[in-house]
């Protein structure tokens, strides 16, 4: 069984490193890094992935787990009615 690399968030390796976001994503949501940022503060700080500035449901690429099969994780970033993070999800 393969041991988990959980790390610390940090930007230049979610830019840098897609295939290992998934070892990142637990610290993002931990420390709750996004939770009430703006969608213009998302885009700066996850960069916008293709999602659709008017869309409440974002979704980032994390890699795929490697156990079983080649299922590909997404992260979840579900906007509220103010326009900020109000949840975030692995999926």
């Amino acid at each position: 069984m393969f041991k988990k690399k959980k790390r610390l968030f940090n930007n230049e390796d979610w830019f840098s490193k897609r295939e290992s976001r998934y070892y990142l994503v637990e610290d993002l949501i931990k420390r709750k890094l996004i939770l009430q940022m703006t969608k213009k503060d998302v885009i700066k700080f996850l960069g916008d992935e293709f999602n659709d500035i008017n869309c409440n449901i974002w979704t980032f690429y994390l890699g795929k787990k490697y156990l079983i099969n080649f299922k590909e994780r997404k992260l979840n970033i579900i906007f509220g009615d103010k326009g900020k993070v109000k949840q975030v999800l692995i999926k």
